[in-house]
């Protein structure tokens, strides 16, 4: 079985996991998350350790939580594995560059998880160390992409067109990750 097969199905199991928090658990009154107006949307502070979520499900473990090329997520006391999907900017970023700082350490989240009976995932909203009082917002992605791309800074809204990393892959791949052959025969039938 290849890596891919494993990470894909543990991810499976992790968000089985995640809906199983999100309803074993029950709204939690001292959240300070902002609503979304998402559907199912429920405040939820938990607790746990950040970690790798790969190193957690397949022990793949690279050096400090994958360096910021891993998703994170926050394992509970109880075992439970919560994915954390985004950060609290809407702009399409997820929740890494906020975590990474907290790699294997003991924090408190709030924020919002949504979804259906099925799948539920975390929207990260603050963050902080167990034992102190002072919450920090989750919003360092866009600081961090436009110190790693200053010329690209009146393009950070929109930053999913201009990123390199997204260019590089598109160029190598085409926009469906099937070549281009296959993104000019899908042009046709649009």
């Amino acid at each position: 079985m290849t890596m891919n097969r494993i990470v894909n199905r543990f991810s499976l199991l992790a968000l089985i996991a995640l809906a199983q928090v999100a309803t074993a658990s029950a709204q939690q009154p001292n959240s300070q998350a902002e609503s979304w107006g998402l559907q199912n949307e429920a405040q939820f502070i938990l607790s746990g350790r950040i970690v790798d979520v790969v190193c957690e499900l397949a022990k793949d473990c690279p050096p400090q939580c994958g360096a910021g090329k891993r998703q994170l997520g926050l394992l509970t006391s109880s075992g439970r594995l919560v994915l954390i999907a985004k950060n609290s900017q809407p702009l399409f970023n997820g929740a890494v560059t906020d975590l990474l700082p907290y790699c294997l350490e003991l924090v408190d989240v709030d924020g919002l998880m949504t979804g259906n009976e099925h799948s539920r995932v975390f929207q990260l909203q603050l963050i902080r160390r167990q034992g102190a009082s002072d919450w920090s917002k989750a919003e360092r992605w866009t600081q961090e992409w436009q110190k790693q791309n200053p010329t690209l800074v009146e393009k950070t809204e929109e930053w999913f067109y201009h990123d390199p990393r997204v260019t590089k892959q598109i160029d190598a791949t085409g926009y469906l990750g099937l070549g281009a052959a296959a993104d000019r025969e899908f042009a046709k039938t649009r």
